[in-house]
This record gives C-alpha cells, structure tokens and sequence, in this order.
C-alpha cells in the first residue's frame, strides 16, 4: 500500500475529531473528510471503466474529497482550473479521453459527463483502498507548453510516496496542533504539499479562495488561524512589500517558497515578519514532482546567493543533480543545465514520445545507468553541493552577439528600484531581438532605471524598454504571467 495513502485512511479515525480542513470559515473534521471520501467513491465505483477522472479545482471539500476517493480507488486525477480558458479543459479533457468530470461547483462548467456533487455523506462511512501498481499515474498534471497545446505530466504513486517520504524526513516535525496554509490553485503541483502533507500527520489545511486579492486573503489568514505551516511564491511577498515592516507572524513556524527565483533583499524583509520561523527555499520542475532540493536560510545572514538569488539548496536524499554541458557533466563553479534522477522523476509526457525523446536521457554514474530529466535550468554547483540558479534555456540569451543573463540584469533593477522585475527577449517584425524590461513599480522613469544599470552592467545588457506596471499579472500557480507582459510590448 502506497505510504501516503495508507496514512491518509488511517487518519481518517486517528484524528477523527479532529479539524482536517477549514473552507471559508467552515471546518471539516477528519472524520467528516473520510464519510465523504467514502460517499465519493461509491460514484467512482459507478464508473467501473473509467481510469483518468478530471476534477474541477474549486475551493470546496468535495473537491478534496473527490481526489482522495480517486486516489484509493487506484485511478487517477486530472486537475481542471475553475477560471481558465474553456478551450484549454476541453483540450485536457479531448487529450486524456476523460469521461467523468467532478465538480463540486454551484455553477458547473459546461462538459459533458460532468457529475455534480453535492450529496451528504452517510456518517461514520469509511472508504476502502484498492492496491494497483506503484507505476500507476497518481495524477496527470498539465502545464503550459511551448506549442500552445498544454503538455500532460504522469506522476506515478511511486513518484508521489517518494516525495513525501522524502519530506517526512527533513524535520518538520508537523504534529495534530499545526495549522498549515493551502494558497494554491490545484491545478499546480506546489498545492500537494500544502493540501496533502499535513494531512499525514493530523494537522489541520486552512485554504486560501482563488478569487479576489489573494494577498490580503493570505495575510488575513495567517493571522486569524495562527498559521505555523506557510507555502508560498516569491510573488507573493512582492505584492505585500509595502506592508513588510508593519507585518509580523510570530505564530509561523515554517515559511517556504518555491516556484520562482528568490531574492536575497527580499527574504531579508521578511524574515523579521516571521521571526520564529524557518525559512526555506525549494525547487523542483513538475516533471521531479513537486520539489526536489532544498535550501535553508542562515538567519545570522551567512547565506549562499547568485545575482541576489538565494541558492536552491542540494538535492533530496536519493535523487541525483547533475549539471550537463551537452553529454559532458561540467565541473563544480561551471555553468551548465540541472537534470535530475531519481524516483520522483516522472516517467514521462502523456502521449508525447518526441518531446520525451528530447528531455530524457540515459546516463552512466559510478557503473550505473540513470535514467535523467533535462530541466532546462541552467544552474552552477559548488563543492559542497548546492546549486545556484543562473537562468533558463531561453533567459541565457545571445543579443547581437554577446551572452546575457536575464537574472542579472532583473537582480540590479529590483535592488535599485525594490520592486519585482522580468526581462525577456522579443523579437520585433524584422525578427530583431530587442531586451525589455518590466519593472513592477510607477515610481520610476525608464531614464532612472538606465542610468542606475549604466553603473552595473555592460552597455550590450541595457534594455532597449523599461515597461512599469503597477501589478504583476499572474498565473493559478501564483507565477509571472509571461505571456500577459508579452502582450503589453
């Protein structure tokens, strides 16, 4: 039986009377979750044939019900955004052949197939477990791919029980008085931790909804429900920078980031918000399910930074981090791209032997062969392990003829400006490529921002536009929104 899940279903009755989840105000017991689980299931069962069930990621707990009882029915879960595109579901939905959609919301999508629940679970119901191979997909994720059609990741049950056996050992020490914050959206891999793993340990999931400004939602949170688990992007704080020296969350145990680069300014100011807290800074592509290294901070201010970027950390125990120039694995101070091995690593793309061609590969290691995941991050390791994010594939650019690195030139700009900044190559009409350069402020002229980065880097890294925006758009993930900035160019 798969770690996590057997937990889970213990937990069911372990912490019975216990609060599992608290959903816009409403609290849910773990024995509540379980009746539900168990009334999800029997519909499940209905559906006999059917192995890949999408979910409509509602800030419901029927929605979390829905997943569990896909999980220990041995199938699988498709995340399907409540907000995003209908052309983007139905494409979901086309690709995997999904039959039954759950939803949970009071105004479903329009799909077919779509079974709305809203049926009160029969107290003191227990679900069952039904043992299926460990290389069954426990879900099937879809991000954002560079065609424009979105690619399926397969995590296996292997992948997911290596994950979170790996984070049970990292001293978190989550006991049933924890109360751990869930800000993400479901169809992005970082909510896993967040909305799965205190459930392990009998602590309780405060949710975050999706709508309206979420920001204030999480800060509100924090405070009202004594938040000690905290997850969150580096966006996020970015949106709560003017209120940093007035914030303070004593009750916060735990603060870690993840999914976008972090900077070192930045983690300054907040860690005197969370004075009591540790604060880490993970990483880890979808592909490596959820996250694969790990960093801590040094609160006596001794830390480890590239251009401003706090380091990712070193990789978890029993997977591999190699930096590859090409097919040679580069020496440690070298520049080169991170690919991982290991069981977290997917298995690969959903129908897409071409791309799985292109990103994984077989390589040897003291006499073993390895089977490896491109990241498409360039990356530099030190001697004693960790790694520092230099950029991605397509933010180390060549423009008119000289390598430029994205981050540094985003990490002299935030430092001057104290605000978030992307920079991205586009290319015009006459397919010249010109260097813009978005600035998350309005207290600025583009002149005062090119005179401070003229005493920085050299004159073949200035931007050829400085955009200021006084939000940075973003996605579910709680990412940039990339291709928004885009369309303001």
């Amino acid at each position: 039986m798969a770690f996590f899940l057997k937990k889970l279903l213990e937990n069911f009755t372990v912490y019975g009377t216990r609060t599992a989840y608290v959903i816009e105000g409403v609290g849910y017991t773990y024995a509540d979750l379980g009746s539900r689980v168990a009334t999800f299931q029997k519909k499940v069962f209905e559906f006999d044939g059917e192995h890949y069930f999408g979910v409509v990621t509602r800030n419901s707990i029927d929605t979390y019900a829905a997943i569990y009882a896909i999980w220990l029915s041995g199938k699988t879960f498709v995340p399907l955004g409540a907000t995003v595109p209908s052309e983007r579901i139905l494409n979901i939905v086309s690709q995997v052949g999904i039959n039954v959609v759950f939803d949970a919301g009071n105004d479903p999508l329009p799909l077919e197939n779509v079974v709305v629940h809203h049926q009160q679970p029969t107290i003191g119901e227990q679900p069952i477990y039904l043992e299926v191979g460990e290389d069954t997909d426990v879900y099937l994720l879809f991000t954002s791919g560079s065609t424009g059609t979105p690619k399926g990741v397969r995590i296996s049950r292997n992948n997911l029980d290596s994950y979170l056996r790996t984070i049970s050992k990292l001293d978190y020490c989550l006991t049933p008085d924890d109360r751990c914050l869930q800000v993400y959206d479901l169809t992005f891999d970082g909510s896993v931790q967040s909305y799965l793993f205190p459930l392990l340990f009998g602590a309780s999931v405060y949710t975050v909804p999706q709508d309206g400004i979420k920001y204030l939602a999480i800060t509100k949170a924090i405070i009202e429900h004594q938040i000690t688990f905290l997850k969150m992007t580096p966006s996020v704080l970015y949106y709560l920078m003017p209120y940093l020296d007035r914030l303070i969350f004593p009750s916060v145990r735990w603060s870690v980031f993840g999914g976008e680069a972090l900077m070192v300014p930045l983690v300054e100011k907040w860690q005197k918000c969370v004075p009591n807290a540790e604060i880490q800074n993970v990483y880890g592509p979808t592909e490596t399910t959820v996250n694969c290294s790990m960093y801590r901070w040094k609160k006596d201010g001794i830390h480890k930074e590239r251009n401003g970027i706090l380091s990712l950390g070193s990789a978890y125990e029993g997977t591999l981090a190699l930096v590859f120039d090409g097919d040679r694995v580069v020496s440690n101070g070298e520049v080169g791209e991170l690919c991982i091995s290991g069981p977290q690593v997917t298995k690969g793309y959903w129908k897409n032997e071409q791309l799985n061609n292109c990103v994984f590969f077989d390589y040897p290691v003291d006499g073993v062969s390895y089977r490896f995941y491109r990241t498409g991050d360039y990356v530099v390791k030190d001697d004693e392990g960790d790694l520092f994010f230099v950029g991605r594939n397509d933010s180390q650019v060549q423009l008119n003829g000289y390598r430029v690195e994205l981050g540094e030139l985003e990490y002299h700009t935030s430092q001057f400006a104290d605000a978030q900044c992307v920079a991205f190559i586009h290319e015009d009409v006459l397919n010249v490529g010109n260097l813009y350069l978005f600035v998350e402020s309005v207290k600025f002229t583009q002149e005062e921002i090119i005179d401070n980065l003229k005493s920085k880097i050299p004159g073949y890294m200035l931007p050829h536009q400085v955009i200021f925006i006084e939000r940075m758009p973003l996605l579910p993930s709680g990412k940039v929104d990339r291709q928004k900035l885009l369309s303001l160019i």
